[in-house]
């Protein structure tokens, strides 16, 4: 289905990388299917999805590009609007779509009916702070610039399972704003094991390894920060010790989760802090899993 979507394009794509990492679904005879013109397929041992998208980023001879993962799905029109977007804005290195979330079994590369024409453009200027105010994009609905992914002398780090490219992301956008196109063209493919909120992440009350990156930058106070940026990436370290506060809480560990929301404290009291600390000290365990369980499967398409 994702090799499908790419080759079912409005604007059909310039040249492919399909990196079969040791799946055992047909790729090759998929893509003689399909006629796939300038599709290359690299058949490789069982990897992580890190090493494959490093490797067309080395392989990949265009201006642009586009990582599909092997469970995400384009719609038809999701070229064109990266097409619209690239003309509107030639001196940026970044540009993306917003996404939905599909249940496995309600997966259609159609779901997004409006036109790409008629949505609203947005210039994020500080990413990590906007991926707090709500979703945006993920690298299966963001294309970059070659050149300056390889100017940045940056590749996504293999072996990590939490947020391992955002960092790389966030590097990329302090050097340009990143237009977001507010139409869903990419579906993100979600499974009963991988739904649940804290799923991957429970009993692990670490800082994801990208969290650390950035702020070591913030703690070298790195020139090629910004006041704005600096602030946005602190912002976005202490959202993520209260959200890791909440995994521990959740898992029924309360006085693990006092570590992290000390962590928090020191960026200073704010609401989302608060009202964990109360979580932690009246809340059942019960609704604080819940609440954000709900809250992402309100926004996707179930059956």
């Amino acid at each position: 289905m994702p090799i499908r979507s790419a080759a079912e394009q409005e604007c059909n794509p310039v040249g492919g990388i399909v990196d079969d990492d040791g799946s055992t679904g047909g790729n090759s005879a998929i893509i003689h299917a399909l006629s796939l013109t300038g599709a290359s397929l690299i058949t490789q041992e069982s990897g992580v999805v890190s090493g494959a998208r490093n490797y067309g980023l080395a392989e990949v001879r265009k201006e642009w590009f586009v990582s599909l993962d092997s469970d995400d799905i384009l719609h038809w029109s999701f070229l064109t609007e990266i097409s619209r977007l690239v003309g509107a804005h030639l001196a940026l290195h970044m540009l993306a779509t917003t996404y939905i979330s599909a249940e496995v079994g309600n997966i259609d590369s159609d779901n997004c009916e409006e036109s790409p024409r008629d949505h609203a453009i947005e210039i994020v200027n500080t990413l990590p702070a906007r991926w707090i105010h709500g979703a945006s994009f993920y690298t299966s609905s963001l294309a970059v610039r070659v050149s300056a992914l390889r100017a940045l002398g940056a590749q996504i780090p293999v072996g990590e399972y939490r947020g391992e490219d955002a960092d790389v992301w966030c590097r990329l956008a302090e050097q340009n704003p990143v237009p977001l196109g507010h139409v869903p063209l990419v579906t993100r493919v979600w499974t009963k094991s991988n739904l649940p909120f804290f799923a991957a992440r429970s009993r692990d009350c670490s800082s994801p390894d990208f969290i650390t990156r950035m702020i070591a930058r913030v703690d070298r106070q790195s020139p090629s920060l910004t006041s704005a940026q600096r602030q946005s990436l602190t912002k976005d370290d202490r959202y993520h010790w209260v959200s890791l506060a909440r995994v521990a809480i959740s898992d029924g560990n309360r006085a693990q989760a006092l570590a992290p929301l000390g962590k928090a404290r020191t960026c200073g009291l704010h609401r989302r802090w608060c009202v964990t600390a109360v979580m932690a000290c009246l809340i059942p365990r019960g609704p604080v899993y819940g609440w954000p369980h709900w809250r992402k499967r309100r926004r996707m398409i179930i059956k």
